[in-house]
């Protein structure tokens, strides 16, 4: 049924959006912009969503909505995982480069690669008072950011300079509040360059997307249908071949159904089969200029994003891309990073590999536990014995080796025969699990899985084998293991190769940078061609984001902790609770066993205090609907979670308790190595975790509320600290006048 749907308020800096994206027409008579659609249409959801986020006043039938986080109960119950690759594809085929809005270019063209520069480290401080070098209003103009934030008027000035000047790292530490996207957008507009953007989270991803739908992305093969109708992961060029010819030819065997492109021939069959539907590849790359109509859906949507002078995606799907090289992603004139202190960890990620007990029952065909109980078989326990038995190269056991777990005074020797084992081990893993999938032995849930799961292995193989010094494993039980993770330590020197290749110049943006020159060692950086701009002040009143640690909780340390330091710290929650007890709040707690024993303290302590307390699983889905409440529910409700630690729009909330300050685990050997090489590392970890913490409630000039650090530690740590090195030193002036 159609309804008519009219859009009202400040909508002059998004008309652009109003009209290109969701069809609507400017109506003089009645100062909005109208239309009329399907009421249960994705569009009308998603036009809804758009306007709650910009406080745009939707009318649907003539009743005014607050859109979508205004709807208590109906759909947010709905909501699947599969949302937001749903609101990338629909926005893919809209938009473009034809709909950016406002001034472009205007500005000297930055200085080639080719171009010989004599370059030295600079560090700018950027204070209240600075006077901008040129006005960059004109570029905002006829935007959605009608006017230039002070900070962004400063920095980007600064930015640009140091781009003219070649420099090709620029570290931007602002804070909260400045408006980082942005400045993504108005970079590459100012310079009429393209640019790559990535993003630490797919949520992240998606707000830009929503701010700005002329930037375009690209999903994961497994998002797109191929245009054959083959079986999923066909691995005969001949039948390939010939199901090329009859789609031409309009003849296809309708009966089967095509796979989705991750198991299409163009990745099953290998290079001997040619696929039409891709771009034709010029001197070993794919010629993105080819029109995206006349290629499949995968390859057009990143022909599309190619074309596009903003090509968005998040942290691993960009490097996932990056690792195929110059192919499918050619270098730009920029990359532009946002919440860039999450890139080594994002990076470290990337290459990290866990091979757990499931991971050999769903390759290798081994009875599961769930799989005996239910039979009663004893001869399938005694199967699942053998083949679980440790590997050696003499056995026809797939349990993991006997090599122990890397340890911080485990000498090279030990390591370097241990990784050899460990190789001998993966390959052997690697080569059976092809065999199975040459064998068609996997059903079609599973196909794509093994694929995954070679190449994981082969990535694996190939860095042990490379250098072994640089990794670590660990199991999680030594004498019978369930799974063993490896880590690398280092990854500056593949930084370059899969991610920051991407542009010939780069900027990282983040609110916290608190050590620049770890930040640059983590990432392999030149110091000379690094230029590092940070802002000295915070926008937001200091009065209106206090940090009060006069309120103390027990020792949450691993060593320092017993059952009166949990103890304590639920009593510490409770009385701020107290103190707050009409506002929403959240309690961080770091980790998810300190997370269990507050609340079970809470509850002993104070039930009625209890029922205001909610908690999430580990589920995306679950957690996101209890997220969704949190927001729209009118109860003073306080969300205890690890996961809204960082990242997390909290403007919502008056109040945010922090247990624990979050160094990183001392146990993970990783963590303990790097710290034993890299003292400073270690402290600019912990400071940048605090420092993302302390900023979930405040959001915006106008809103206020309170951080509670109760770990009794702080004081200590803040002002002293070991070897004299106190966090105050690696927080930015604006944190440190907001501590009391």
């Amino acid at each position: 049924m159609l309804v008519p749907v009219e859009v009202c308020g400040n909508t002059y800096p998004f008309r652009h959006i109003l009209s290109s994206k969701f069809g609507l027409k400017w109506r003089r008579a009645d100062s909005c912009f109208s239309s009329r659609m399907e009421a249960t249409s994705p569009t009308l959801r998603r036009l809804a969503e758009y306007c709650n986020e910009f406080r745009l006043t939707l009318r649907v039938n003539g009743v005014a909505t607050s859109g979508a986080r205004g709807k208590a109960g109906n759909g947010s119950s709905e909501r699947t995982s599969d949302d937001f690759d749903l609101f990338i594809l629909d926005l893919e085929n809209e938009g473009g480069d034809e709909n950016i809005p406002g001034k472009i270019g205007g500005l000297p063209p930055a200085p080639g690669p080719e171009k010989e520069l004599t370059l030295v480290h600079k560090n700018i401080a950027v204070c209240p008072a600075d006077i901008p070098n040129f006005d960059v209003k004109p570029w905002f103009e006829e935007t959605r950011f009608p006017e230039p934030r002070t900070e962004q008027a400063q920095v980007l000035p600064a930015i640009i300079e140091a781009i003219h000047e070649g420099y090709e790292n620029i570290i931007v530490e602002c804070p909260t509040g400045s408006g980082k996207s942005a400045l993504s957008m108005m970079i590459p507009k100012m310079l009429d360059s393209d640019a790559y953007i990535s993003t630490h989270l797919k949520g992240l991803q998606a707000q830009y997307m929503r701010e700005m739908p002329f930037m375009r992305s690209v999903m994961g093969r497994g998002n797109y249908s191929c245009k054959l109708r083959v079986p999923a992961g066909l691995r005969n060029v001949e039948f390939a071949d010939n199901a090329l010819s009859l789609h031409h030819a309009g003849h296809e065997d309708t009966s089967i159904e095509p796979p989705k492109a991750h198991l299409a021939p163009c990745r099953t069959c290998g290079p001997k089969f040619k696929c039409d539907y891709k771009p034709a590849v010029k001197e070993g790359r794919y010629d993105w200029n080819t029109d995206p109509d006349k290629l499949c859906d995968y390859f057009g949507a990143l022909a599309a994003a190619q074309r596009s002078r903003y090509f968005i995606s998040n942290n691993y799907y960009l490097m996932g891309l990056g690792s195929a090289g110059e192919a499918m992603l050619p270098t730009r004139d920029l990359l532009i990073c946002d919440e860039a202190h999450h890139l080594p960890d994002a990076l470290a990620g990337f290459y990290a590999t866990d091979i757990s007990q499931r991971n050999l029952e769903r390759m290798l065909g081994i009875p599961s536990f769930e799989d005996i109980t239910k039979s009663g078989d004893d001869a399938m326990s005694k199967n699942r014995q053998r083949m679980l038995n440790p590997w050696t190269p003499s056995n026809t056991g797939w349990g993991f080796p006997q090599v122990p777990s890397i340890k911080v005074d485990t000498n090279d020797r030990v390591r370097e025969i241990g990784s050899k084992v460990w190789v001998a081990y993966i390959t052997q893993l690697r080569k059976e699990v092809t065999k199975r999938i040459e064998q068609e032995k996997y059903e079609e849930k599973d196909l794509a899985y093994a694929y995954n799961f070679v190449h994981k292995l082969l990535k694996l193989e190939v860095e042990l084998e490379g250098n072994h010094l640089n990794w670590v494993w660990s199991k999680d039980d030594e004498e019978d293991p369930i799974f063993v993770s490896f880590k690398p330590l280092d990854v500056g020197e593949d930084a370059h190769d899969i991610l920051l290749r991407m542009g010939r110049q780069r900027v990282f943006m983040s609110a916290t940078i608190p050590s620049p020159e770890v930040f640059m060692r983590e990432l392999g950086l030149e110091r000379d061609k690094t230029v590092i701009i940070r802002v000295t002040y915070s926008s937001f009143p200091t009065g209106n984001r206090p940090i009060v640690t006069t309120i103390k909780g027990g020792r949450m340390s691993y060593s320092g902790r017993s059952d009166d330091s949990f103890t304590e710290t639920a009593q510490a929650i409770l009385q701020i609770m107290d103190l707050h007890p009409k506002e929403k709040g959240m309690i961080l707690p770091y980790t998810n066993e300190i997370e269990s024993r507050l609340l079970e303290e809470i509850e002993r302590l104070d039930k009625d205090a209890f029922q205001r307390i909610l908690t999430h699983g580990k589920d995306a889905g679950e957690r996101e609907e209890v997220l969704e409440e949190f927001e729209i529910s009118p109860t003073p409700d306080v969300l205890m979670s690890t996961y809204t630690n960082q990242g997390y729009d909290g403007k919502h909330c008056g109040f945010a308790i922090i247990c624990k300050l979050p160094f990183p685990p001392l146990g993970d050997v990783r963590t303990a190595k790097k710290m034993k090489k890299d003292a400073e590392w270690y402290k600019s970890e912990t400071a940048g975790a605090l420092v993302q913490m302390c900023g979930r409630v405040v959001r915006s000039k106008d809103d206020s509320g309170i951080t509670y650090i109760v770990d009794p530690t702080f004081d200590f740590h803040y002002n002293k600290g070991f070897e004299n090195q106190p966090l105050k030193n690696y927080f930015p002036p604006y944190i440190n006048e907001a501590v009391m």
